[in-house]
């Protein structure tokens, strides 16, 4: 992947930071966005956990994207972080099944 340069990333976690506030407030507030904040919307329309399950997942998902964007990368999108987080908790409760005693 390609670094971003430290201005566009300011500007790009700026606005992935209030997008975030936005959506636990649960008002969009503005109408102009970015194509990476359609990217994050749309996976969170098609997305169909609940409750603390959905708060714990996307409180998780900003601490990595902020790291990412810190970083100089693009943020990954929802969908894929979320897969990858399943994957790799199905990974995890595999391995404690073929754990020998």
């Amino acid at each position: 992947m390609v670094e971003m340069d430290p201005e566009r990333a300011e500007r790009m976690l700026n606005r992935f930071r209030r997008l975030m506030l936005e959506l636990e407030r649960g008002s969009i507030v503005r109408n102009s966005f970015e194509p990476w904040e359609v990217d994050v919307l749309t996976d969170i329309v098609h997305w169909s956990a609940k409750g603390h399950h959905r708060k714990d997942a996307l409180r998780q998902y900003r601490r990595v994207v902020e790291k990412q964007i810190e970083s100089g990368l693009p943020p990954v999108r929802l969908s894929v972080f979320l897969a990858e987080r399943e994957q790799a908790r199905e990974l995890r409760a595999q391995q404690r099944t073929t754990r020998l005693p």
